[in-house]
């Protein structure tokens, strides 16, 4: 099935695309999202100065050419797929993490992460076991964490969070 939209969906939506190394050429192209706002690159509703010296790297690519992408929504149909950590908006905006299929017809994976204040995905990577890395900016005071954490709440105003997932986007790791 295809998560690609014709046209928009509401408030701001994700895009993504593939072009070959010279840029003379497209493999695919999609626009991404729910009924309100979706965002990629770091941008949003909120000021500026809430991303100042905020470094975004919001897609990862792995071997099999699956194209992981971090973004923020606060729609409540934001696209998620069977076996994601978190398939429903916890709050204000939850950080989503999607991973494009290799032919760009829609998500193979996709989950949200957050609690019920903003929670905003800024970076995503891979290491080689395939587990996927997501950096943001965590207002929530209960933001999804794993046992052990040494700050599992927020501290004021936004903190930085890093969550680690497994490769389907299932898990916390």
């Amino acid at each position: 099935p295809t998560d690609w939209a014709e046209g928009p969906l509401g408030g701001n939506d994700g895009v993504v695309a593939k072009y070959n190394s010279t840029l003379t050429g497209q493999s695919y192209a999609g626009v991404f999202g729910g009924s309100s706002t979706d965002q990629t690159l770091g941008t949003s509703t909120y000021t500026s100065a809430f991303y100042y010296g905020i470094s975004n790297n919001n897609i990862a690519v792995d071997s099999t050419g699956r194209a992981y992408l971090a973004s923020l929504t606060s729609s409540t149909n934001y696209p998620t797929t069977a076996g994601a950590f978190q398939g429903s908006n916890g709050g204000n905006y939850d950080a989503a993490v999607s991973a494009v299929n290799a032919a760009g017809t829609g998500f193979e994976y996709s989950t949200l992460i957050g609690g019920t204040s903003t929670d905003m995905g800024k970076a995503v990577d891979l290491d080689e076991d395939g587990n996927v890395y997501l950096a943001a900016l965590v207002a929530s005071t209960n933001y999804p964490t794993t046992p052990g954490e040494v700050q599992t709440t927020n501290g004021g105003n936004y903190d930085f969070g890093a969550t680690i997932f497994e490769a389907d986007l299932s898990a916390l790791i």
